[in-house]
């Protein structure tokens, strides 16, 4: 029993390394990408020539990749940890998917490959389960799908495999089939396990780390469903044989009916009138890139390098909003959000404070949420993510009275 226990002690510290490391290499990695993603969008706002253009696309999309792989190796932790949550809302399944599809249309058009999409009439306009993770299972496989073809194309298909009893669940089968490279039939059994290619060749022609088809093939059985490969593969709409890979999966999803429709930010009126905005950033190359997104917006930004600069601006100035890094020097970003929170309790008043953090892992959000923040941004922040936060949050009316007036 002493040993067992002495077991169980050392496999929770080697796991709790495992989250720290993962939570540090997460937060290195994404504070850097933060400005190369940021700088190359305002670059591209500044009428470059046709060669500069394409160089900032390349670097655009290079960063895009490099955090695919970041989010790939963070989910595979969750999954380990069995943390890889599902949140059910309802959706439109074919806007779902031709969003997903919709990121992978430049790529299809430069490698001269179709990319087509077909969603059969029996299946609901309207249902709900976890839109956001079943659209990371189809571009995951609709972009493996186009790494490996040349000649041809992608499509994917849709349709109703089991109906639900009643309103109840439905088993909905997609089909990503492409016209690619293939998989042998001595691979196919191995190729959902991470960190699996078909071979050592492949890995090095194509890249990638492996993760992808691992990663949603526990999804999908989260979803309730199956995944297997067919390669070559039966097209239905030819009734040919494709030399390519079809990778077929299931997932459960209830009829709806109707959409849910997201009300509109409450101060949604206010993206282009100015407002008081305090960015608390101890990245100096972060700062001058949000100070520059917020100010073509109108905004006037105010900037400090710490947590405690951050509470010292709060009390001596009024603001619409604060934008709050968790990792600081001084001070970090929950600590100064406790003596901000503690302040207005004595003089009252409430600014939104939106924490703008490297931080991804899950319960990150959670805890931003439990230390008095108002909403959370993960960087890279997608500029129009970081807008429609800033077009939420920041209206004049919302600006407190400064404390030192209360």
């Amino acid at each position: 029993m002493t040993e067992l226990k002495q077991a169980r002690r050392a496999a929770e510290e080697a796991s709790h390394h495992k989250s720290q490391f993962l939570a540090n290499m997460s937060h290195e990695i994404r504070t850097p990408m933060t400005a190369i993603v940021g700088m190359s969008q305002l670059a591209m706002e500044t009428q470059p020539g046709a060669e500069q253009r394409d160089y900032l696309r390349t670097v655009t999309q290079s960063a895009t990749g490099l955090l695919s792989i970041l989010n790939d190796i963070l989910d595979l932790s969750k999954v380990e940890a069995g943390k890889l949550d599902l949140v059910e809302t309802g959706f439109a399944v074919e806007e779902a998917v031709r969003q997903a599809l919709a990121i992978f249309t430049i790529r299809a058009r430069e490698k001269h490959l179709s990319l087509d999409c077909t969603v059969e009439p029996t299946v609901p306009p309207f249902v709900r389960g976890d839109e956001q993770r079943l659209r990371q299972i189809l571009v995951n496989l609709a972009g493996n799908a186009l790494k490996f073809t040349s000649i041809g194309g992608v499509n994917l298909r849709v349709k109703v495999e089991e109906p639900g009893k009643a309103a109840g669940p439905m088993l909905v089968r997609f089909t990503v089939g492409d016209t690619g490279i293939g998989v042998p039939a001595d691979k196919q059994k191995r190729i959902f396990q991470p960190f699996v290619q078909a071979d050592g060749s492949t890995t090095r022609r194509f890249g990638g780390t492996g993760l992808g088809l691992a990663i949603s093939a526990e999804l999908v059985r989260r979803m309730g469903g199956s995944i297997r490969i067919e390669s070559p593969w039966l097209d239905p709409a030819s009734a040919n044989l494709v030399s390519g890979t079809a990778i077929h999966f299931t997932v459960l999803l209830t009829p709806a009916e109707a959409p849910e429709v997201q009300g509109q930010p409450s101060g949604g009126a206010a993206l282009d009138l100015p407002a008081r905005v305090l960015l608390a950033e101890d990245n100096a190359v972060n700062q001058k890139l949000f100070v520059r997104l917020l100010t073509k917006r109108g905004h006037t930004v105010d900037v400090v390098g710490d947590g405690l600069q951050a509470w010292r601006a709060w009390e001596n100035g009024s603001y619409a909003l604060i934008l709050m890094d968790v990792q600081m020097p001084e001070m970090d970003g929950f600590e100064a959000t406790a003596r901000i929170r503690q302040g207005e309790r004595k003089r009252g008043g409430h600014v939104p404070i939106v924490a703008l953090t490297a931080n991804a892992l899950d319960g990150d959000r959670q805890r931003c949420i439990e230390a008095g923040m108002d909403d959370y941004i993960t960087k890279p922040a997608n500029v129009d993510d970081l807008y429609r936060v800033v077009s939420k949050w920041a209206t004049p009316a919302a600006a407190q009275t400064p404390a030192n007036q209360a």
